[in-house]
């Protein structure tokens, strides 16, 4: 069987208390002021009181069973930093012990675990409240480590862990879940030329490869099959996705030269150019000269890895070779193409995601870089500048995304929703018989002063009667993700005008009973509803107004 002649790790390594206790730490230097009572609520990350069950049967069905299991007994604020603060421990613990398997020493291994954490491409999806990405960005470390174990030794065992990752991450993250068959893909052919030498080493690597491939197979079937045979909410999704899609999520840059520029700085993110946040370069002119240096420091270590023994080259190629394909994808280079041609590929609207092999890859080399720079200032008997040399490559990707730390800086607050939306739940589950209930003003997306922020609509998940409410993305000619044609036909209803006799009879044939209108964004567009025959307005309060269709009983 193959093996490694590099196969001790330089350096005791740290008890694992220590490890934990390190990367909690980190946790808490970016959550600390999120962890009062209360929701965090920023673009897509809506948590509410009572978390559910997903609507459709998809990858995250096992996932949304898993939280609403533990809301039986916790909040669902409590769930929500349980999850923010375990995707961090659990990123940046994923990439140390990646690091160590890769003879990094244990400062370079911080270093490398810090840099998973803090960088541009997490701070972006933190920002966006895409969690599930994060968490599967979180679990990739573990999937990758596992995946190199299983290509140096193909067994049984080694395949079923890397099953086991595999699984964990198609649940949270699909988009992330593709980033691990490429990696496997790329992995097994340069298995086979790396270790064809080896007897017996391509028939254990199919043998075991498919019993890996099998076990994904079969406990994913539930979401898997119906997406690959073109069935299902996911499958339909992915149908609708076209030139709009691709068009409103493609990586931001000026030309290829740009988004090429963007990626290398894992940024490229289409909502860096809409003023949700601010960006880590925000004022501060020596930004420039920080991704420099971090490249200097990437390119050390990229050096060190190709020096190093076979199982830190055969990583290199591995991660370099992947980086390669996670750049050419992630620039949008032939994206029209490969959707029309590749099966699924249509589903990575926003290409930007393949960044996260790339911030893998980099996290990686940063930790050998900094083991080559603190052991040359070991071997030049300098007293202090081993231990100066750590500590400034640890702050090296702090300084890089500083608005990443305690709460980005005060961008994020933990909010509670206002009283007036649990008074109006309870009134609407006090009614008898089946109805369902509009939501305006009709926006997917939309500023809530009680966030702060604009933020994906909560009505949906905050109340326990269906709600009816926009799906459309409004952001170019972007399609909506779900929904169907009952928005269509809402779409068509919500036209301000005169006072319309047929409005009423109009809405209670889609069975809409109530409207509930929140004194939010520009809400004074349907104020309209005060005046049209058959509505009737029952309740207002500082930031809701809630309607009754009379024409529906």
């Amino acid at each position: 069987m193959p093996s490694s002649s590099a196969t001790s790790s330089p350096g005791k390594p740290a008890p694992a208390r220590w490890l934990w206790l390190a990367y909690s730490g980190l946790a808490l230097l970016i959550l600390g002021p999120l962890l009062r009572p209360g929701y965090v609520l920023t673009l897509d990350m809506v948590f509410t009181p009572r978390l559910r069950l997903a609507a459709v049967t998809d990858n995250t069905y096992l996932f949304s069973a898993l939280l609403r299991l533990f809301n039986v007994v916790l909040p669902g604020d409590v769930i929500q930093r349980l999850i923010l603060a375990g995707t961090f421990v659990a990123a940046g613990s994923g990439m140390h012990l990646l690091a160590r398997r890769l003879a990094i020493a244990e400062i370079g291994a911080y270093v490398a675990g810090v840099l998973y954490v803090l960088n541009p491409f997490t701070y972006d999806r933190l920002m966006a409240g895409q969690y599930e990405v994060l968490l599967g960005y979180a679990l990739l470390p573990w999937a990758v480590r596992s995946l190199l174990a299983f290509l140096e030794r193909p067994a049984g065992c080694s395949a079923a862990l890397l099953a086991v990752w595999s699984m964990a991450i198609s649940i949270v993250s699909i988009h992330t879940f593709g980033m691990v068959v490429l990696l496997a893909a790329i992995g097994s052919v340069l298995g086979l030329w790396r270790y064809h030498q080896q007897t017996g080493y391509r028939q254990l690597l199919l043998r075991y490869g498919l019993t890996a491939t099998a076990l994904v197979t079969i406990v994913s079937a539930y979401w898997l099959l119906p997406l690959v045979l073109g069935k299902g909410s996911a499958a339909a999704a992915v149908a609708r996705f076209g030139a709009g899609d691709r068009e409103a999520f493609a990586t931001v840059g000026s030309g290829i030269v740009g988004r090429l520029g963007n990626i290398v700085r894992l940024q490229g993110f289409w909502a860096e150019t809409h003023g949700l946040y601010t960006l880590p370069q925000a004022g501060d002119r020596a930004w420039g000269l920080l991704a420099l240096l971090m490249w200097a420091v990437i390119g050390c270590g990229a050096a060190r890895l190709w020096r190093r023994g076979n199982r830190q080259r055969f990583a290199a190629v591995l991660l370099g070779a992947s980086s390669i394909v996670a750049i050419f994808l992630a620039a949008g280079a032939l994206d029209g193409w490969l959707a029309a041609h590749v099966p699924l590929f249509a589903g990575y609207r926003e290409p930007e995601k393949f960044v996260a092999i790339v911030a893998l890859t980099f996290a990686v080399c940063a930790g050998a870089g900094a083991t080559a720079i603190v052991h040359y200032c070991q071997s030049q008997q300098w007293r202090w500048a081993p231990p100066v040399a750590a500590g400034l490559l640890l702050l090296v990707p702090i300084v890089y995304t500083p608005t990443m730390l305690w709460g980005a800086q005060g961008q994020l607050a933990a909010v509670s929703y206002p009283a007036d939306w649990a008074m109006a739940n309870q009134r609407l589950n006090a009614e008898h018989g089946t109805f369902q209930t509009l939501f305006l003003p009709w926006h997917l997306y939309m500023y809530f002063g009680f966030a702060g922020r604009i933020v994906a609509n909560p009505a949906p998940l905050f109340f326990d009667t269906p709600i009816i409410a926009s799906n459309n993305p409004e952001l170019g000619d972007a399609q909506p993700s779900t929904g169907g044609a009952i928005q269509q036909s809402v779409t068509r209803l919500l036209r301000p005008a005169a006072p319309d006799p047929s409005f009423a009879a109009r809405l209670a044939a889609l069975h809409i009973k109530y409207i509930l209108l929140a004194k939010e964004d520009d809400y004074h567009r349907y104020l309209y509803l005060n005046s049209q025959p058959g509505i009737r307005l029952i309740s207002s309060s500082a930031t809701l107004a809630l309607y009754r269709n009379e024409a529906l009983q």
